[in-house]
């Protein structure tokens, strides 16, 4: 059967472009955005895998779904590990600071040290992160950082993150100069994340980054407590 007819019904086919928008996508999230009952988007993805037209990506206990041959292998490896919160911020504060201690990205993160400590380590398991010890100390950087800003970058709308939307307003802005001109991309900061305060540091940028209850230049009201970015 040809790709034309095994998309011939609208549900299918409208099951497949979001699978090809939003890549790694679990089996939930897309019953989830695609407004269909789990039962009836489980048999159209089913169907498609058996024609070859998707593939499953296996992450701990989610199924992650990519249209087959369009995404490599190692692109397939960041997007997954991306579509979990603590690892997508653990990215972007390597992609502002390149070596960070498990301290350092603890002040940045809102979780326990337990829980950064089990996402690093499964970073570094896939590849995702190279580990470096320095004395009582553990460094992490991210081994493609090209790849990781990628993805990011491209699929800045599927993450719906708050703070991936202000790490791409500023990388795009900032981070792609002509060599000669990227020593000014932090006093340029300000234009970018307009609270920022003091001296502008590759650590001040990534605490405002990070921050998880403002939108990029809009202020908020004071009484505005408890929110944090959008899941």
């Amino acid at each position: 059967m040809g790709k034309k007819d095994v998309l011939a019904l609208d549900t299918r086919r409208n099951i497949f472009e979001f699978i090809r928008r939003r890549p790694g996508t679990h089996l939930r999230g897309i019953a989830r955005m695609v407004d269909m009952p789990f039962g009836q988007v489980l048999y159209h993805l089913d169907y498609l895998e058996r024609a070859g037209m998707v593939v499953v990506r296996k992450d701990g206990g989610f199924k992650r779904y990519f249209v087959t041959n369009e995404i490599g292998r190692r692109e397939k490896d960041y997007i997954s590990a991306l579509r979990h919160d603590v690892p997508r911020h653990v990215a972007v504060l390597l992609l502002l600071s390149p070596s960070l201690s498990h301290g350092q990205m603890l002040a940045n993160l809102n979780v326990s040290g337990s829980t950064l400590s089990f996402h690093l380590n499964k970073m570094v398991e896939t590849g995702i992160l190279a580990r470096l010890e320095e004395g009582n100390e553990n460094y992490y950087s991210l081994t493609d950082e090209q790849t990781a800003s990628r993805t990011l970058v491209l699929y800045r709308e599927s993450f719906a993150d708050v703070v991936v939307d202000r790490f791409v307003e500023y990388w795009l802005t900032v981070n792609y100069r002509p060599p000669e001109e990227r020593a000014q991309r932090l006093h340029e900061a300000a234009e970018i994340l307009p609270r920022l305060k003091g001296d502008v540091t590759p650590a001040s940028v990534a605490a405002e980054i990070l921050r998880p209850d403002r939108e990029i230049g809009v202020p908020q009201p004071s009484s505005a407590t408890g929110h944090g970015p959008r899941a």
